[in-house]
């Protein structure tokens, strides 16, 4: 039987996503607000100031529980950044050090944009055909090849951070200023003993501990839901319709269990954090053909798992409620793994094991 469907969630949501965007800084946190963040804090006008700041830095660096580095490419290549993180390990030695990458929101962003762009062409394909078939995901997807592309790219450059920690070379690292190289070199040896000293610590400890640490690129859980929300949006749409064509409870339970919370949902996020840690691990490379033929495995492995999930969801949800709910906990557990659960349990497994000894 036919049935109308809008499309008010999809098209609203992104109204709706830009307005939170913009009005999220001025929303009330519970969590900590303060920071020091160099260029705001410390006077950039004022030489007097200035200096007064710098030679503070090591006050407010002692304080602080977590050093958050806004990392770009030529993070290394500036003296002043590589004073702050020497500062910071010395006034600090137990601080976290935290690498934030600012190319890894605009990957968020683009991937969210290239999922709006897939429902788009997906309806409009639905349009043209007059039925709906899962064949009309083939040319929908096409739009996040590029994303995923640009994505690979992206990550890649978190495997050129690795590679400039373990080549760093302190006498190669840009200052406007002879006069404020003069007083960083000077800090450094009275910090670390000698300049050789500084540099044996950030090609050693220093690139050790960071690759430790985000040697894996893992979305956060809020990331992952923000990507797939035009996805969600579209399923709403369709369960929106469903209830106001008047089908049966369980159908629509069904639908609103198998299809927008298990497939939508659930299965979109894994096939998300998939296509994202697949990139993390390619391999960076010079030649733009092998680039792309990377690109291309990553694209045809998410378009693998994403049909994979439409295929088992609309299953589940044409069979009965029970598949659609034993599908969504699959789909949820999965989810959990992917997303550090597996983790999480070997931490525990761990401290149950070292109370027992003890």
């Amino acid at each position: 039987e036919y049935c109308p469907c809008g499309s008010w969630n999809l098209f609203g949501g992104v109204a709706c996503s830009i307005a939170a965007f913009l009005l999220a800084p001025y929303l009330p946190d519970s969590r900590p607000q303060s920071c020091f963040l160099d260029v705001v804090s410390i006077n950039q006008a004022n030489e007097e100031k200035m200096l007064q700041g710098i030679y503070g830095l090591g006050g407010f660096l002692k304080a602080s529980r977590e050093l958050r580095i806004l990392w770009s490419p030529p993070y290394l290549s500036r003296l002043w950044c590589i004073f702050e993180l020497a500062a910071f390990r010395s006034a600090n030695p137990a601080g976290i050090i935290t690498l934030a990458p600012l190319c890894l929101e605009a990957a968020v962003a683009a991937f969210w944009l290239g999922g709006y762009a897939t429902m788009c062409v997906f309806l409009a394909v639905l349009g043209l055909t007059g039925s709906y078939s899962i064949l009309a995901l083939i040319p929908a997807l096409l739009p996040l090849f590029l994303v995923l592309h640009c994505l690979r790219r992206t990550l890649s450059m978190k495997q050129q951070l690795f590679a400039d920690l373990e080549g760093f070379d302190l006498d190669k690292a840009y200052c406007r200023k002879e006069s404020d190289r003069d007083f960083v070199l000077k800090a450094i040896i009275e910090w670390y003993g000698s300049l050789e000293s500084f540099t044996a610590y950030v090609r050693g400890p220093l690139q050790q501990e960071l690759q430790a640490m985000h040697s894996t690129t893992r979305l956060p859980l809020h990331y992952s839901f923000l990507i797939v929300t035009p996805v969600v949006s579209f399923g709403l749409d369709a369960l929106l319709a469903l209830w106001l064509a008047g089908a049966p409870t369980q159908i629509v339970l069904s639908y609103g269990i198998g299809v927008v919370l298990g497939l939508c949902t659930c299965w979109a996020m894994i096939a998300v954090h998939l296509s994202t840690l697949l990139c993390s691990y390619s391999i960076s490379t010079n030649s733009s053909i092998m680039g792309w033929m990377q690109s291309l495995i990553v694209f045809l492995i998410f378009g693998a798992v994403t049909f994979a999930g439409v295929k088992v969801g609309a299953l589940a949800y044409t069979n009965s409620l029970e598949a659609s709910c034993i599908w969504l906990a699959g789909a949820v557990c999965l989810l959990w793994l992917v997303q550090g659960g597996l983790q999480h349990l070997q931490a525990l497994f761990k401290q149950c094991k070292h109370r027992t000894d003890a």
